[in-house]
């Protein structure tokens, strides 16, 4: 989990906290929101998951609880998706940390894929590239 840019989260991890608080929320992953807390306290931005490969089961997304939290995201005020843009980077981790229990998750450094040409066989032994293609 990496930091993520803070010009597009105005106002969200307030939001989120309040949020919780109204709804009797507990984050059912405790490790991912203490560093959620902590990455807001510290840097004044919030983290996010590395984007460039991930899987979601789609039938937690449509959790009554989840879609409920979405659709506060975009239909109550201050309105963020839509009014500050609230990124779905950050927004994914705190819904992670809110609805997802730690053994839900299953987070990878994945070595073998980078923007550009050729670059993933630059992390493979040729022979080894060659076999797996």
């Amino acid at each position: 989990v990496g930091r993520g840019d803070n010009g597009k989260i105005e106002g969200l991890f307030d939001f989120a906290r309040r949020y919780m608080t109204a709804n009797d929320i507990r984050p059912a992953n405790p490790g991912l929101w203490e560093h959620v807390v902590h990455t807001w306290e510290t840097y004044r931005t919030l983290p996010v998951f590395t984007t460039n490969f991930e899987v979601s089961r789609v039938s937690f997304f449509q959790r009554a609880d989840v879609k409920q939290w979405h659709e506060a995201l975009t239909e109550e005020p201050p309105f963020g998706v839509l009014r500050r843009r609230w990124g779905d980077a950050q927004t994914r981790v705190l819904t992670m940390a809110m609805f997802a229990k730690e053994e839900d998750l299953s987070r990878h450094r994945h070595l073998g894929y980078m923007h550009g040409r050729g670059k993933c066989r630059d992390y493979f032994d040729k022979e080894q590239a060659r076999d797996d293609y």
